[in-house]
């Protein structure tokens, strides 16, 4: 992982949801913070071309989903929202 994903995806707060109850967090699963900031980009690049352009940190708006969900570490293996079980 290039270092400059490890500090996006840090400074996202998504990381502090990641890795098991107890544990240090996890770095991201590759190219998450990518794809979260490629979208972004995506976002961007349509609103202006409609007239009106959003900037969006698409890392960030990760991290507050899970926030908002109620996700956290003591979930153990459950996924945000309970949907699935994390394979590690």
């Amino acid at each position: 992982m290039a270092i400059g994903d490890l500090v996006s995806w840090a400074s996202s707060g998504a990381m502090l949801l990641t890795g098991s109850p107890g544990s240090a967090p996890r770095p991201e699963p590759a190219g998450v913070a990518a794809a979260a900031e490629s979208a972004a980009a995506d976002v961007a690049a349509m609103t202006a071309r409609m007239g009106a352009r959003v900037e969006v940190d698409g890392p960030a708006l990760l991290g507050e989903r899970a926030a908002i969900a109620g996700g956290g570490q003591d979930h153990g293996g459950l996924r945000i929202g309970g949907n699935g079980h994390v394979q590690f």
